[in-house]
């Protein structure tokens, strides 16, 4: 017996949608060093309360800036100044500590792209030294996402559409839908 196969086609769609961003994140902070780890560590830790400050006071809600990093670290002095270690073959040695370097980091979220310039003068004004940079975004892109999603839907149909006519076939229902939809990247 001849069992009819059934027919499919299968066909991929590309979408892209175009926006501008309409938020930022922003990710700076502090870095001190100090010849003992208390004092870095505190110094880092006033100049970050600093920032932080000066970022509610430039309109960023408390709700928008959060610690990312804190780390604190030695600070070594001249290798060459350094006495090798006979008993630890193939370790480098170091020099000796010198200070210690503290590092307070935070993420804000700036809900207003124009607003970027006037947060990042108002951290460098209150002791931000440290600006790790700063990435675009959208607040909801739902938006935008459907709008490629769209645009990937049609894309599909129209090849899938050309294959049938190339076939001598006519296209039926649609059997599965599979989304590899992706986050929006802004263009600015």
């Amino acid at each position: 017996t001849d069992r009819e196969m059934p027919r499919t086609v299968t066909t991929s769609g590309l979408g892209v949608a175009m926006a501008e961003p309409d938020q930022a994140t922003v990710r700076l902070g502090v870095e001190v060093q100090a010849d003992t780890a208390i004092d870095a560590f505190d110094q880092a830790n006033e100049q970050t309360q600093a920032l932080i400050d000066a970022l509610l006071d430039a309109g960023i809600a408390e709700e928008n800036i959060q610690t990312r990093v804190v780390r604190l670290v030695p600070v070594f002095g001249p290798a060459e100044a350094a006495t090798p270690a006979p008993d630890l073959p193939g370790v480098t040695p170091q020099g000796e500590v010198i200070g210690y370097r503290a590092t307070n980091l935070v993420r804000v979220m700036v809900e207003t792209i124009e607003d970027v310039g006037p947060v990042l003068d108002a951290a460098v004004e209150a002791g931000g030294n440290v600006i790790q940079g700063v990435s675009f975004g959208f607040a909801d892109a739902t938006e935008v996402l459907n709008q490629a999603r769209e645009e990937a839907f049609a894309d599909a149909m129209a090849k899938a559409m050309q294959l049938a006519e190339l076939a001598n076939a006519s296209l039926g229902e649609v059997l599965s839908i599979n989304d590899f939809s992706r986050v929006p990247v802004p263009v600015a």
